[in-house]
């Protein structure tokens, strides 16, 4: 399972895409924070099911590299074929 969080709402640490608005400052974190809980909870619960859960961020699909090797690190995962 293949998840792209965008960079803004998915609170990509250390992103400059990921920068909290100066108006409503503190609605704005308890929504990403809220995003970042639900993130971890949708994850949990797909391995939980027996996927191999692969996060992608906006910033790397821009990357034809990135994207190459995320084919690769796909391609190696075992499957669930079966």
């Amino acid at each position: 399972m293949v998840l792209v969080h965008g960079c803004f709402w998915h609170a990509h640490d250390g992103c400059p895409r990921h920068t909290i608005p100066k108006t409503r400052e503190e609605w704005w974190r308890a929504k990403i924070a809220r995003n970042k809980e639900r993130d971890a909870e949708v994850r949990a619960a797909l391995e939980a099911l027996g996927w191999t859960v692969f996060v992608v961020w906006e910033c790397e699909v821009k990357s034809a590299g990135k994207l190459d090797e995320l084919a690769r690190t796909i391609k190696a995962a075992p499957s669930r074929r079966g």
